[in-house]
């Protein structure tokens, strides 16, 4: 459903944040990288980066992502 999709969206997006946030040294640097984060595309089943793309099938169109 869409809220399940929601959901895991949400969790891979906090996962990556915190992957990042791990890497920073200081708050300055963690806010950098958070405003990197947040401006960058974000890959959705289908994309060749989204990891669970083995569960997950391509969407039939933009709207449905």
């Amino acid at each position: 459903s869409d809220a399940d999709r929601v959901l895991i969206y949400i969790t891979l997006y906090i996962t990556e944040c915190l992957k990042k946030l791990q890497k920073c040294a200081n708050k300055n640097q963690a806010l950098n990288e958070m405003y990197s984060l947040a401006i960058s595309k974000f890959d959705i089943p289908g994309d060749v980066g989204f990891p669970l793309n083995s569960v997950y099938a391509k969407p039939s169109s933009p709207a449905e992502a």
